[in-house]
């Protein structure tokens, strides 16, 4: 994370996209990770993580990435419809 708190890669590393929202959305993102390489020939992701992003109300999705790159979400508060309970 830059210090201006935008997004930011060191190379050879190279961002791919990035999003802000700021409290007036309403929306938190939290991290267990500062960041995750993704390596190309292998597949594989190191750190794993868990990212959770909370609104306002108190709904909680999680998104938990593997070592093999799989992200799998599932609610851990609120009434989130098509998600799993975590």
């Amino acid at each position: 994370m830059h210090p201006a708190g935008t997004a930011s890669c060191a190379d050879p590393a190279q961002l791919l996209r990035t999003a802000a929202y700021g409290p007036a959305q309403g929306l938190a993102l939290k991290a267990n990770v500062g960041s995750m390489a993704f390596e190309p020939i292998q597949g594989t992701v190191t750190p794993t993580g868990t990212l959770t992003m909370s609104t306002r109300r108190g709904d909680q999705l999680k998104v938990v990435v593997n070592v093999m790159g799989r992200a799998r979400s599932c609610k851990a508060a609120g009434d989130l419809h098509g998600y799993p309970a975590c």
